[in-house]
């Protein structure tokens, strides 16, 4: 990805921050903002949107899920991780969400 592509997946992510979606859209949107910002090298600003957005979504298993699905298809494994491993960690009675987190270790 080059420099404008990633400004350009940034200002279209951004765009929608506002608009009410579904958590699984906002999840996935946050994967795009995060690699895109990373891209641009400014990883303090992904950092915090992370810490940030996690303070307010992270119970929501819609969002988590897709924001890890999202990292894992834009080859962020190590957000991925972090994601997948959250979820796994939300409903521990549920095998799925660890399946998730099985195969995101495995790319």
């Amino acid at each position: 990805m080059n420099a404008g592509r990633a400004e350009e997946a940034l200002s279209a992510a951004e765009s929608l921050q506002g608009a009410l979606l579904p958590s699984s859209a906002r999840g996935s949107c946050l994967a795009v903002q995060v690699v895109a910002l990373e891209h641009l090298e400014r990883y303090e600003d992904a950092r915090k949107l992370i810490e940030e957005t996690m303070a307010e979504e992270g119970g929501d298993f819609s969002f988590i899920l897709n924001a890890g699905i999202a990292f894992t298809e834009l080859l962020a494994a190590e957000h991925a991780n972090l994601f997948l491993e959250n979820l796994c960690a939300l409903d521990e009675k549920n095998p799925a969400p660890c399946l998730y987190y099985g195969n995101a270790l495995a790319i």
